[in-house]
């Protein structure tokens, strides 16, 4: 048997892990299975599953970047750019159901390029712009459309804020909470909105002000042409908005009932509490120096979101450090060969259980989501769609 190190954590805990490394090195195939018994009562198993196209081609070039899942996880919504319409998958039966299409003028049409996907309760659709969201029916037909700026008198537009994620109240098809970064001045706030009784707030995000030590801005000829920055994200479990980055150890949770922002932080033997310090603030575009520092950043720890059990009650959470061997091309990124992944378990009130290094992870985890008692990581087979399920019993 294989043993890996387990940090604060019980003898389960660390069965878990050491069978979990076992279980992933033999579902690397397409359509294979494992299971091992841990003890009486538990037992570890991982398959990997294909989703029938059933002759079609699914969008599977941006990994799932503008999808979701609906709320009760028997579906998953994917953007096709190419064809403008939404990929409709039965995670039940893994296979392709139908392209609903958008319409290509009207009110029911809308640009290729748009921030978010997101499936509400009811099953409708709402693409996520930065300053509006439109509101489908499940047949891509114009619903209605929240407008973020004019609830807070143009606060999002005159500061440039662009919306990082939005969530639907899961009992308020009306409710929504937007995660907004400011471009200005760096900052984050959150913006509770009920569309219906025209009622918002507004919630400054102060402990996320650090972030901006780690920005570099990108010159060109001397002009700003963007921005190397980290990534904020906000994931909702009932009445509680998660909102994490991936350069510190650390979670910002409002309450959307006790309207409470409460602010944690880990400090872990095996990843750290944050990332290193960027030598720089400013870099020219196209340079040797960028892509230098593109590949020292990307070397570093990346902290990821936590993704909810609800069998267990527990959060996982999967970080990563990407690999790089070799020479770059010109005028180019160092391109990664793999990434060293790292699970953290917490339980329901967010205190860490456990931490083990993935070895038999070797690329960066992809988009998952939890269904039937399983993580589901998406996983692109030669251009097929797949899915990596592990399982505790």
């Amino acid at each position: 048997m294989i043993s890996f190190p387990l940090i604060k954590a019980g003898i389960s805990f660390t069965q878990f892990f050491i069978l979990l490394q076992i279980a992933l090195l033999v579902a690397c195939g397409r359509n294979s299975n494992s299971s091992v018994e841990v003890s009486d009562n538990l037992v570890i198993s991982v398959d990997t599953v294909m989703v029938d196209s059933r002759n079609d081609i699914l969008y599977v070039q941006e990994n799932l970047l503008k999808s979701d899942v609906d709320t009760k996880v028997q579906f998953l919504y994917n953007f096709n750019r190419p064809k403008h319409g939404i990929e409709k998958i039965n995670l039940d039966k893994l296979e392709f159901e139908e392209m609903i299409s958008f319409e290509k003028e009207g009110p029911n049409s809308i640009e290729p390029f748009f921030s978010k996907l997101a499936i509400a309760e009811e099953g409708e659709i709402v693409i996520c712009f930065h300053t509006q969201a439109k509101i489908f029916d499940p047949n891509l037909k114009l619903s209605r459309e929240v407008n973020f700026d004019q609830l807070v008198d143009n606060k999002i537009s005159d500061s440039g804020a662009l919306l990082a994620s939005l969530l639907n109240y899961p009992r308020e098809k009306d409710r929504f909470i937007g995660l907004f970064n400011n471009w200005e001045n760096s900052s984050y706030f959150i913006l509770d909105m009920d569309d219906l009784n025209k009622r918002h707030k507004l919630i400054e995000l102060p402990d996320l002000d650090k972030l901006a030590d780690f920005n570099v801005d990108i010159l060109y000829n001397g002009s700003w042409g963007g921005r190397l920055t980290s990534q904020v994200r906000a994931d909702q479990n009932r009445d509680k908005i998660l909102i994490t980055n991936n350069t510190f150890n650390e979670i910002l949770v409002y309450d959307l009932v006790l309207d409470s922002l409460i602010h944690k932080t880990w400090e872990s033997e095996l990843i750290g509490s944050k990332r290193a310090a960027v030598p720089i603030k400013k870099v020219e575009g196209d340079s040797d120096q960028l892509f230098e520092l593109d590949r020292q950043i990307k070397e570093d720890i990346h902290f990821g979101n936590l993704v909810w059990n609800p069998d267990r009650e527990q959060y996982y959470r999967f970080s990563f450090k990407e690999k790089f061997e070799g020479e770059r091309e010109p005028h180019n990124y160092y391109q990664p060969l793999g990434a060293e992944v790292f699970l953290s378990v917490f339980d329901a009130d967010l205190r860490l259980i456990g931490e083990s290094e993935i070895p038999a992870l070797k690329i960066r985890p992809k988009k998952h989501f939890f269904k039937d008692g399983s993580i589901w990581f998406f996983e692109n087979f030669e251009d097929e769609l797949g899915f990596i399920r592990v399982t505790v019993e």
